[in-house]
């Protein structure tokens, strides 16, 4: 939180209680005033479908969160993390240098 202005939270979840969550929490508790921005599944009914139509449905695929890291990311050099994402399997954790 010292040292990021934006934090991006992304979960293959329901947002409420989750992850996200749980960091709003925590910097409401210490008074950080940090842009949090969480990604996840909302709590509504979801169709039926592939993985890759479900987290599209949900915004959840490499195309937009490629998006959403480029708006708060862009002079970062977010591309790398970006190009690990879209050869991952998004069932599986994807850990990244903080940038």
């Amino acid at each position: 939180f010292k040292k990021f202005s934006t934090i991006i939270t992304v979960e293959d979840n329901v947002l409420n209680g989750g992850f996200g969550s749980a960091i709003l929490e925590f910097a409401s508790k210490n008074k950080y005033t940090n842009s949090v921005n969480t990604l996840g599944i909302p709590d509504t009914f979801i169709e039926q479908g592939s993985i890759a139509e479900l987290q599209q449905s949900v915004g959840l695929d490499a195309e937009n969160l490629r998006v959403v890291f480029n708006s708060s990311y862009s002079a970062l050099g977010i591309e790398a993390f970006l190009e690990l994402l879209a050869k991952s399997d998004c069932r599986k954790p994807v850990h990244a240098k903080a940038w």
